[in-house]
């Protein structure tokens, strides 16, 4: 392959990268994106432990966006001490989340982990103004 040839490829590849978001660099936030449009979000959340035994997942998402967004949903994953999933849960952020806002959700869990890890699964846009 010719120098020429060569630099186009590379030039391709990494327009490719900026353009779905891929870099060789990582963010200082404490947890990865699972998926491209999780840079729009932030979640906060804990395992809490209810009267009934039962460990829900309990927290916010805040929406860094421009758009308000509805019908969010989440995927809980369940670890092991030895990092294998033993379980997993689907749940629903309650409301819309305006731009710039945030809003409350609760996940029960089957199966008690080690871990966990919450990742938005869906969700759509809505209005610029907010809700």
């Amino acid at each position: 392959m010719n120098v020429r040839r060569r630099m186009l490829v590379v030039a391709v590849g990494a327009i490719l990268a900026a353009a779905l978001g891929l870099s060789s660099t990582r963010g200082v936030a404490a947890q990865g994106f699972a998926a491209p449009h999780e840079r729009f979000f932030r979640l906060e959340w804990e395992a809490v432990q209810r009267a009934e035994g039962r460990v829900t997942i309990a927290g916010y998402i805040y929406n860094h966006y421009l758009y308000a967004v509805r019908r969010v949903q989440l995927h809980v994953e369940v670890f092991d001490g030895s990092g294998q999933q033993k379980g997993e849960a689907f749940g629903w952020v309650l409301g819309d989340v305006p731009p710039g806002g945030r809003a409350y959700f609760e996940i029960p869990v089957s199966v008690e982990g080690q871990t966990y890890g919450v990742t938005v699964h869906a969700f759509e846009f809505g209005s610029r103004e907010g809700v």
